[in-house]
């Protein structure tokens, strides 16, 4: 994550700390302004699978511990690149899971 200095210049890159990170892959970040909360993929934490996909807030400058989205956005398979349309009625992510037409697919998913 970087910050924007007073001066106009961005700040160095720094790491999200372990809240967020593992040893193992996080990937496919997708920032919710609104809600200031973090979505990614990744192989730690608690994964049904291989890549499953977490959400993350942050509040006064602290990551939460990444919480698993959870079956049915996961599944045994990688689930990535987790979107969400502006007015949170649906979400778009790409998945390998069974029943899929490709090698990965992409899904919808719709909130009621």
């Amino acid at each position: 994550m970087c910050y924007k200095e007073k001066n106009g210049n961005w700040s160095e890159a720094l790491n999200l700390g372990p809240e967020v990170n593992t040893v193992y892959d996080e990937d496919a970040p997708f920032v919710d302004f609104k809600n200031n909360t973090l979505y990614f993929s990744s192989r730690g934490h608690n994964t049904m699978g291989g890549y499953d996909i977490f959400s993350s807030r942050i509040a006064a400058g602290k990551w939460n511990k990444a919480l698993n989205l959870g079956h049915p956005v996961n599944s045994p398979g990688d689930d990535l690149y987790f979107i969400l349309t502006s007015d949170f009625t649906t979400a778009y992510m790409a998945s390998d899971r069974a029943g899929g037409i490709g090698g990965k697919d992409i899904y919808s998913i719709v909130f009621h």
